[in-house]
């Protein structure tokens, strides 16, 4: 989540490590799909995928996302309101791994969710 500096560093590490596939997902498609474009060049074999927040397929994404990772300032300082939520916490399940790059607070609301959903958070 996120198609940032950080979301950026993330991304390459994961194609680096050869990851089977990957999707970036972002406020604005916009800015996911300049992120996958730059990617694609280094990321061969790899399918990348981009959506905004706002496409109805991210909860099928998600759903079947193993790893989760949360690159946005989204909850800093444990503030999150629902009109905050990115998306909807209830489409990760407990087979997805969840990571917020966010160190303030050390649990998140999203890390706390998904440890009440069964994630490995």
């Amino acid at each position: 989540m996120g198609a940032g500096g950080a979301a950026r560093a993330i991304a390459w590490a994961l194609i680096w490590r050869n990851v089977g596939s990957l999707a970036i997902i972002n406020r604005t498609a916009i800015r996911a799909g300049r992120l996958r474009q730059d990617l694609a060049a280094s990321a061969a074999g790899i399918p990348l995928q981009s959506y905004g927040i706002d496409n109805p397929k991210i909860s099928t994404v998600i759903e079947s996302a193993d790893l989760f990772v949360q690159c946005t300032s989204i909850g800093l300082q444990g503030k999150l309101t629902e009109k905050e939520r990115p998306f909807n916490f209830e489409f990760l399940t407990p087979q997805t791994r969840v990571f917020d790059l966010i160190a303030n607070p050390p649990e998140t609301p999203l890390v706390k969710f998904a440890k009440e959903q069964g994630c490995q958070a």
